[in-house]
């Protein structure tokens, strides 16, 4: 099991890496920890081609002309916007595991 840490910045619903990286039909999430954490559970195969979809994502984010002011502004592809949502991906361990306290 994997937890995907996002980036402060990127809290909110429509920013977690789930339409391009981390697809439910790819690997599924299987719950959260803390604000911004996501546990995912897959096999070592569908890791590596995560990590490759993050490689091959573009470096620097993509400019498209506003049609109506003519500006450049930025247009990151799914995949770019979703990796740079990330701050850390780290292996799920024991020091993750809620803690439960027993009343007497």
């Amino acid at each position: 099991m994997i937890k995907v840490i996002l980036r402060r910045s990127a809290w909110a619903k429509s920013h977690r890496p789930t339409r391009a990286l981390f697809k439910p039909d790819r690997i599924p999430l299987v719950g959260g920890g803390d604000l911004g954490e996501m546990y995912f559970e897959g096999r070592p195969g569908v890791l590596r081609a995560i990590g490759r979809d993050i490689s091959a994502a573009e470096s620097a984010t993509n400019l498209k002309r506003d049609a109506n002011t003519g500006k450049m502004i930025p247009h990151p592809s799914t995949a770019r916007s979703e990796a740079g949502a990330i701050d850390r991906i780290e292996l799920y361990g024991p020091a993750d595991r809620r803690k439960f306290l027993h009343h007497q």
